[in-house]
């Protein structure tokens, strides 16, 4: 059976489950499996598995500091519709003109994640200098502050969307590639709600997820010179 549809997919649940009256809670189903893709399904009580392959992932720039005509830009608004940062850097100091927008890029290390108080105990412990270093939700929540700024610097957030709504979509590339999470993720569900025993469908859903998070991980790795990164990355808040 086909299965690169939203409603391929249905009617590929319906099949495996063996069930031709459960058109409505099939729904429900793949509406569930999306949300654990998105934000985790438990393998015990201290880990859980997700999504994250290259087709939720996007990046956006902003340019901050002061421009030419005394603007100030002394956040970065969060991107709306994040569901999580991968890593947030700068990449390049500009003069501050916003008609031509001039770039000197540099290779800077990835900002780490610090308390919004401990970033107030920063800047006022110290003046700063060189490239930014630190970022921190500010207390609204909307933005992310960064310190130390000394000049105006480019600064480049990767992170993850959620994965396409299929009930708002026919299809999606992250079917198309990864057909089996959803159609696992779907099953284990109905799983539940049918009260199924020893269908192992969670466990290839799980399954499922690992393979395609480890094939991103593998295309991004090709070609690449393996470089250091802070084993604390990003995620640690001090």
């Amino acid at each position: 059976m086909a299965l690169s549809t939203y409603i391929e997919l249905q009617a590929s649940v319906a099949s495996w489950l063996n069930r031709t009256d459960l058109g409505t809670e099939i729904v429900d189903f793949i509406a569930l499996a999306e949300s654990k893709m998105n934000h985790g399904i438990a393998i015990n009580d201290r880990e859980s598995v997700r999504l994250r392959v290259d087709e939720m992932k996007v990046s956006t720039t902003y340019l901050l500091g002061t421009t030419d005509d005394s603007v100030e830009r002394p956040v970065f608004p969060i991107p709306a519709g994040m569901l999580e940062l991968e890593e947030i850097r700068p990449t390049g100091t500009w003069t501050g003109n916003d008609a031509a927008e001039v770039v000197t890029a540099s290779d800077e290390c990835h900002l780490e994640r610090i308390s919004h108080h401990r970033l107030k105990d920063f800047v006022a412990a110290s003046s700063g200098s060189g490239a930014p270093g630190y970022y921190a939700d500010d207390p609204t929540g909307d933005n992310w502050e960064i310190w130390p700024q000394t000049s105006n610097w480019r600064v480049e957030a990767s992170y993850w969307l959620d994965v396409p709504d299929l009930a708002s979509n026919a299809t999606s590339e992250i079917l198309t590639r990864y057909p089996d999470v959803y159609l696992y993720g779907a099953l284990q569900e109905g799983e539940t709600f049918l009260k199924l025993q020893d269908t192992q469908w969670r466990d290839k859903f799980i399954a499922a997820i690992n393979s395609a998070n480890s094939s991103t991980k593998k295309a991004s790795w090709t070609g690449a010179t393996l470089r250091t990164k802070n084993p604390y990355g990003w995620s640690r808040v001090l």
